[in-house]
């Protein structure tokens, strides 16, 4: 982002179409990569503050009991979300005004972290030396109340957003069985990735609209998916920069009367940064997941963070190709907590092991 945003003398690493389209850009980009440079700095300040509130909570949740306060406090609050989301699809009200798509990956997080938190409260209640972290209510109560919002709410979404959250439903449950069941970790991995990607294949290849990395949006205009496959087209190496993709479509949007915002997180993420580094996140992504799924497997009765972690990344990352929900500040900081959560455990058992 950076290198991005500072001025550079070399011409060619500028999209072409810059140089006849300045007067519909804001600001100009003479110098720069970006588009915007001013936006790209927001977005850098932005991820940095995402990245210091993932190591925070790996850090606070090093101790199980509060990181069952912050399972706790994520899973409650995504639940107000979907609540608030079903109650704003029957009576619009101007105080839940999140963009659909936000709502429904927050509704599909609830169904995740309910999953979790329902095995955590058993391993917790099975063990006489530990108390649940909500005794007030009855906690199954409390878990079967969060999976009824979270369908309920889901069920207001596309099909294919809740194809996504059965395939991630499905992981999970993969790995506690694999877990209870001792399965040797290497082997749950390499079962648990042939699932995901068999059906994540499976399920994108059934709802591509039309060829192109932005096809697989289900929400979008039509019209919209051409504007962004065309600058798709022409999105240089290093990208158009990254928060510019607004600026960048008031290019290629001139003559339409729809407005053309993001159609998913993917295509953003390439025009933005760019083909090289959007497959250096790619990896970065792959190698995350495999991480925390060999951390679920050989944790104990931790197990659940790191499991929720790998699972909400993997359900964020198929999510990504239907959809711009990931760009939402509140979708990236339920993300980033529960981030923090697995790599708290995760970090937690290689310390264990080392010492």
């Amino acid at each position: 982002m950076i290198f991005q945003s500072i001025p550079l003398p070399l011409v060619p690493l500028a999209n072409p179409i810059w140089s006849t389209a300045s007067d519909a850009l804001i600001g100009g980009t003479s110098g720069h990569i970006s588009v915007a440079p001013a936006l790209t700095i927001w977005s850098l300040l932005n991820y940095l503050s995402m990245l210091a509130l993932t190591i925070s909570v790996a850090i606070v949740a090093g101790d199980r009991r509060r990181a069952a306060i912050v399972l706790s406090a994520l899973t409650i609050a995504t639940m107000t979300l979907c609540a608030g989301f079903l109650i704003s699809e029957t009576w619009p009200l101007t105080v839940f005004s999140l963009p659909k798509p936000a709502m429904l990956a927050m509704s599909s997080y609830t169904m995740i972290l309910v999953i979790s938190f329902a095995k955590l409260i058993n391993e917790r209640t099975s063990s006489r030396t530990q108390k649940a972290p909500i005794s007030a209510v009855t906690p199954y109560g409390f878990c079967i109340l969060g999976a009824v919002l979270a369908g309920w709410a889901m069920a207001q979404g596309p099909l294919a957003n809740r194809a996504t959250l059965g395939i991630a439903s499905a992981s999970l449950l993969l790995m506690l069985l694999a877990r209870r069941l001792n399965v040797r970790p290497s082997l749950a991995l390499l079962f648990v990735s042939a699932l995901v990607g068999g059906a994540s294949t499976m399920m994108l290849l059934h709802f591509q609209r039309s060829p192109g990395l932005a096809g697989w949006a289900v929400d979008a205009p039509q019209q919209s998916i051409v504007i962004v496959t065309r600058m798709l087209a022409t999105t240089p190496p290093f990208g158009s920069g990254v928060g510019a993709f607004e600026s960048l479509s008031q290019v290629y949007s001139e003559l339409s009367t729809v407005p053309t915002g993001p159609v998913s997180t993917t295509s953003t993420i390439v025009i933005e940064w760019g083909p090289w580094a959007a497959a250096i996140v790619t990896f970065l992504v792959i190698l995350l997941f495999g991480s925390l799924t060999l951390a679920a497997m050989k944790r104990g009765r931790d197990a659940s963070y790191s499991a929720a972690a790998a699972t909400l990344l993997m359900e964020a990352s198929l999510q990504s190709f239907l959809d711009p929900s990931l760009l939402a500040p509140v979708v990236q900081v339920a993300l980033a907590i529960a981030l923090g959560l697995g790599l708290a455990q995760h970090i937690g058992r290689s310390d264990l092991q080392s010492n």
